[in-house]
């Protein structure tokens, strides 16, 4: 006990000296080269100041800081568009070109701008009053060129609510940084003679004709029961929530399921509907947005494909409809004004970002970026304007060039470098000093605090900022004030400005190298699939050699090699319980390719996507125009895939995602359920390794623990160790795959459903139209009727259509849900599956993606 308390007195006096040493040694963080620096004497000064609570004194020097959000900014729960309507203070020594853009809050609503008015006479707002509170505009945008927002920031579906009592900003009409020097012009000539595409229908007999009009009786009801729930409860938003009768906004907030649904009620007889549609239309701006950025896919084939299809059915007589259409591909076009003139496909139109330079992504979705040539080229036959198609005809003069270039040649991978530039490796010259070699910054300066990367004349800023450069001006000499947390950074980077250094060099860098298209990653693997991120650019090749009358070769050319890439690489035969004689379009694997060594081998991945059974449609339409005969039987048997898939599960619809076991031989294919449990529980050998040892490991010790006992002398009878525990034999194979098949709710023949949602796609009934319109056959009818029913009966709600959660439910839960294309693609395919012949012809119509036909230039 003595010794304890002697103890506890040095205990409580090695605490007050830890204590002390700690409360004096604060005024010692200086370190020696930072002392000698006035400046640093003072932040020092400054820093004590602010840890015992009193504020420093205001610089003589004004400095600039970083732009501080303002008290209401915009609810925006995109990451790039965060800073859009900050408070910026301009750089000093810099005046702006262009008056400053000074958004006033006012109680009067902006004036529209109508249909008849031209886009370059729309004023912006007026200028507020000093009283009025504003949205001041960004600094001046650097001047250099500025890569487009970072990489897999834009986001096809993006809800932002606009702020209350803020006038929007407009869109203004930019000077093209980069104009053509010539315009590629629409093919000229007679159009060529095209193989007819339609069967030649017979009239039907009195019952077959009376079923036929009460199927299709029911699905106009259908259709009328959504588009009733939207006017009612989501009228001019982008889409009703038919569950909760409420609305969402991602596409811009202008009305998607109203404009992407014009045709349709024009199709099916709702002239009086589609005349209070057409009201509402003329009431859209296409040059105001709540959200920062323009998806330019999904405007492109929702809007400006659905403004013009409506006007096409229509026989032109609604004149406001090609003006909408016009409107918003004037603010479209400004995502083309790049150096290699490849859009950029998430375009931040706001004035203060779209006056900058800029270029595409250096990782762009295949799809994006090819599918926007229908709707573009359609445009510019209407309005006579080559300026539309020109800019569309650059991005398949890309994709032709870089087809035989990449890893699968043939084909395009999911995602492209479309910046047009390749950035060369910069060699610092021999002079630099060694200590300064490894030293990071820009043209031998050290970075900012806080800075990871050097700026570069090109920015890959998004937001609508003054250069870094110009935000935190660097004098020489001067002390860099990082702040916060970055103080020990500053600290360590004043130690390295006041050693004694030569003038570091200035390195002249160039900008980039130009290139065409190109693989986004030479290191990573790519995909190479018909399914999503790249469907509708092998989609749109066939549908633009119709569009453009067979005059334009190339579409055929290259529609053609990547179509024997697909029969040859992608198509498989899939294991099925019934042997059926069907096709899926899987994703072919490639890894990186050095250039010497041995290629990694590619692969297959043996999937199922309801996005990909467009293809059976495809596969039909270039076999009848380009007369590959051969392509229908593949075609048939690619849809007979979607329509197995769909009869599979216990909803009757196909999963968004699904694996399965390809067969090895197409023409032969047993079914094999060893081979499929093989599959399923490809760790039993595993699982039986395991317990041979965890066996072996037991019987050991249990030997051990005899020999222990038997031993004459033993210290501790606590000396001898437990056994271990008896291990527990492993699970069967056949128990393992019940228990999975039961809790996953595996059909035959599926190995793994990575995605069980149905969100209301088309792409099955569309290749089912095109096959019935095709081939004449009333088997297509029939399986179209059960997978209508089938969705009715697991999506309808009391507003409209619902996506569901899980296919392989009996009872499905309702998502709340219903995109656009549930009016304008999905109902319109059954219901002209069902309708008389003659309506929408496919020898006098075209298809876009979105299912919105535009009229075929006759002979």
């Amino acid at each position: 006990m003595l010794r304890l308390r002697r103890y506890r007195i040095f205990v409580a006096f090695a605490i007050l000296t830890v204590l002390a040493f700690y409360k004096f040694s604060g005024a010692r963080n200086w370190n020696a080269a930072s002392a000698l620096a006035p400046d640093s004497l003072k932040h020092g000064a400054e820093n004590l100041k602010e840890q015992i609570g009193l504020k420093p004194e205001p610089e003589t020097v004004e400095r600039i800081k970083p732009p501080a959000p303002e008290s209401d900014p915009l609810d925006i729960k995109h990451p790039v568009a965060e800073h859009t309507q900050t408070k910026v203070a301009p750089p000093p020594g810099q005046s702006p070109k262009e008056p400053a853009q000074s958004i006033p809050i006012s109680s009067e609503a902006p004036k529209p701008l109508s249909a008849a008015t031209p886009l370059s006479a729309a004023t912006p707002p007026a200028q507020p009053d000093d009283d009025v509170s504003t949205i001041p505009p960004a600094a001046r945008p650097n001047p250099h060129f500025a890569d487009a927002p970072v990489e897999g920031v834009g986001e096809g579906r993006l809800e932002v609510e606009p702020t209350p009592n803020v006038v929007p900003i407009y869109w203004e009409r930019q000077e093209e940084h980069f104009p053509v020097t010539s315009t590629i012009q629409l093919p000229l000539g007679t159009p060529k003679a095209i193989p007819k595409i339609q069967h030649s229908f017979k009239q039907l007999s009195g019952p077959e004709e009376e079923d036929r009009k009460g199927k299709l009786a029911v699905i106009t009801d259908a259709f009328r029961h959504a588009w009733s729930g939207y006017k009612s409860k989501a009228w001019m938003k982008d889409e009703l929530s038919p569950v909760s009768g409420g609305y969402k906004d991602p596409f811009g907030g202008w009305g998607a399921t109203l404009v992407d649904s014009l045709d349709t009620l024009w199709i099916m007889g709702m002239k009086d509907e589609f005349e209070d549609a057409i009201k509402a239309v003329e009431k859209i701006e296409f040059t105001t947005t709540p959200r920062p950025d323009i998806p330019v896919f999904e405007t492109t084939i929702r809007y400006l494909g659905g403004l013009l299809a409506a006007y096409d059915v229509s026989d032109g007589k609604y004149r406001s409809l090609l003006d909408k259409a016009v409107e918003l591909a004037e603010v479209l076009m400004g995502a083309f004004d790049t150096p290699n003139r490849m859009p950029i496909t998430f375009y931040y139109w706001r004035p203060q970002h779209a006056s900058q330079s800029l270029r595409a992504q250096t990782r762009v979705v295949l799809a994006e970026l090819g599918s926007l040539s229908l709707e573009f080229t359609r445009l510019a036959q209407i309005t006579k304007e080559p300026k539309y198609y020109d800019a569309v005809a650059r991005i398949t003069d890309a994709l032709e060039e870089f087809q035989n270039r990449s890893r699968l040649p043939g084909m395009w991978p999911t995602y492209v470098d479309a910046s047009g530039c390749q950035r060369p490796e910069v060699q610092l010259p021999n002079n630099i000093p060694g200590h300064l070699s490894g030293v990071p910054g820009v043209n031998g300066r050290p970075l900012i605090p806080g800075q990871t990367e050097p700026h570069r004349p090109i920015s890959d800023e998004p937001e609508d900022t003054a250069p870094v450069e110009d935000v935190y001006p660097v004098a020489k000499g001067a002390e860099i004030d990082g702040g916060g947390e970055d103080s020990v950074a500053s600290s360590d980077l004043n130690k390295r400005q006041l050693e004694s250094q030569p003038e570091q060099p200035i390195v002249d860098e160039p900008l980039c190298i130009s290139q065409g298209l190109e693989s986004s990653s030479g290191l990573a693997s790519e995909q190479y699939t018909l399914g999503g991120m790249a469907d509708s650019t092998y989609e749109y090749l066939p549908k633009m050699w119709l569009l453009l009358g067979g005059r334009e070769d190339k579409y055929r050319t290259m529609y053609e090699k990547a179509i024997e890439v697909v029969k040859e690489k992608l198509l498989f035969r899939p294991m099925t319980p019934d042997g059926d004689d069907i096709l899926f379009s899987g994703s072919y694997n490639t890894g990186y390719q050095p250039g010497a060594g041995e290629k990694p081998a590619p692969w297959l991945d043996a999937e199922g996507g309801h996005l990909t059974c467009f293809a059976g449609g495809m596969f039909a339409l270039g076999a009848k125009i380009f007369e590959r005969e051969e392509d229908l039987d593949i075609a048939a048997k690619l849809t007979e895939g979607c329509i197995w898939a769909y009869n599979a599960t216990n909803s009757g619809i196909m999963p968004e995602q699904l694996f399965m076991m390809p067969c090895e031989d197409r023409k032969s294919c047993q079914w094999n359920e060893t081979k499929w449990w093989e599959i399923l529980d490809p760790f039993e050998e595993s699982r039986i390794n395991a317990y041979k040892g965890q066996l072996a490991y037991y019987e050991q010790r249990v030997k051990q623990a005899a020999l222990d006992m038997k031993a004459e002398k033993t210290a501790e009878v606590g000396g001898v160790e437990s056994t271990a525990a008896v291990p527990n034999p492993p699970v069967s194979r056949e128990e393992y795959v019940k228990s999975r098949i039961a809790e996953e709710r595996l059909p035959k023949g599926f190995v793994q459903i990575p995605a069980r949602k149905y969100i209301l796609r088309p792409e099955a009934i569309e290749s089912v139209f095109y096959m019935y319109r095709i081939t004449g056959s009333p088997h297509w009818r029939e399986a179209g009727w059960r997978m209508f029913k089938a969705i009715q009966g697991a999506t309808r709600t009391e507003f409209g259509n619902s996506a569901i959660d899980d296919v392989t439910k009996a009872h499905p839960e309702l998502a709340d849900t219903m995109e656009s294309f549930w009016l304008a693609e999905t109902l319109k395919y059954f219901w002209l599956l069902f309708a008389d012949e003659g309506e929408v012809d496919l020898d006098r119509w075209v298809l876009n993606t979105e299912a919105h036909p535009f009229r075929r230039p006759r002979d």
